[in-house]
Order: structure tokens, then C-alpha cells, then sequence
């Protein structure tokens, strides 16, 4: 059976191989300073991810569900290149990690539950710095 850091590994993994841009994990996952980016430009993510409960599905397999939270954020290299960013690398991303089979192609993962993935925190911007983060639910294989 799958467990939480298992998916987190395969998660990494498959973040950085989205194609359309180059991006990386934050050393933590659960503060955002800014000493992570060294350059402008750069795009980084963080995993915040949870057991939720467990399901018994039948009498020979109990499964555990989780919930996982991608947070990217973007280092702009110039205020005038966020519609650049939002139209390309961003898009990309965004289009990559709401798509159903991006998760279900993972082997630690058994199945999403319903209305999952989901955008959680729309876009927003703060001096050069945009965020933005996807949601998902789903049970481990």
C-alpha cells in the first residue's frame, strides 16, 4: 500500500517534468520567505499535504485518503512580464495539475474522490511575487 510520502516523491517528480518551464521545490512547505529565490524569475512550489481518513472498502482492503495542496509561486524578473507569466508558465501549470489524469497516472494513487482537483487560491500578486495554488483529495493505491 501507498503511503504519504510516497505520493509526495512521485508528486515532486512530476512537477518538475511538466513541460513549459522550469520549477522547483521550496526547502519547506509550510513557510514562504522570500531567501528561496535567488534569482528573479524563478518558480517554486511547495507540497502541504495530510492524511484525512480511512475507507474500508471491503473486508480485504482499507484504504487511506489524503489531501494535497500544490502552492507555486513565481518570481517575477519584471512587472511588465505577469501577463507573460499568467498566459504561458502559469497556464501550463495550471492546465497540468487540473487534469484528472496527471494524478491518476501516478502509481500511488488509487483514485480521486468527486470535484477534485480544484483550483484552491485563485492568482494573486504581491510586488513581484505571484501565488496560486491546486487542490486535490484522492484515496492511495
Amino acid at each position: 500500500m501507498s503511503t504519504l510520502p510516497d505520493l509526495v516523491t512521485e508528486l515532486e517528480t512530476d512537477l518538475d517534468a511538466i513541460a513549459g518551464g522550469t520549477r522547483s521545490r521550496m526547502s519547506q512547505d509550510y513557510g514562504n520567505e522570500l531567501t528561496e529565490f535567488t534569482a528573479l524569475g524563478q518558480t517554486k512550489y511547495q507540497i502541504q499535504a495530510s492524511y484525512l481518513n480511512r475507507d474500508a472498502e471491503d473486508s480485504a482492503t482499507t484504504r487511506d485518503y489524503v489531501e494535497v495542496e500544490v502552492l507555486v509561486h513565481h518570481a517575477l524578473a519584471t512587472i511588465a512580464g505577469e501577463q507573460a507569466y499568467r498566459a504561458g508558465q502559469m497556464a501550463t501549470d495550471q492546465i497540468a495539475m487540473l487534469a484528472d489524469d496527471f494524478w491518476e497516472g501516478m502509481a500511488s494513487v488509487y483514485g480521486l474522490l468527486p470535484d477534485f482537483p480544484a483550483v484552491n487560491a485563485s492568482p494573486t500578486r504581491v510586488g513581484k511575487r505571484i501565488t496560486y495554488s491546486v487542490g486535490v483529495r484522492l484515496a492511495l493505491a
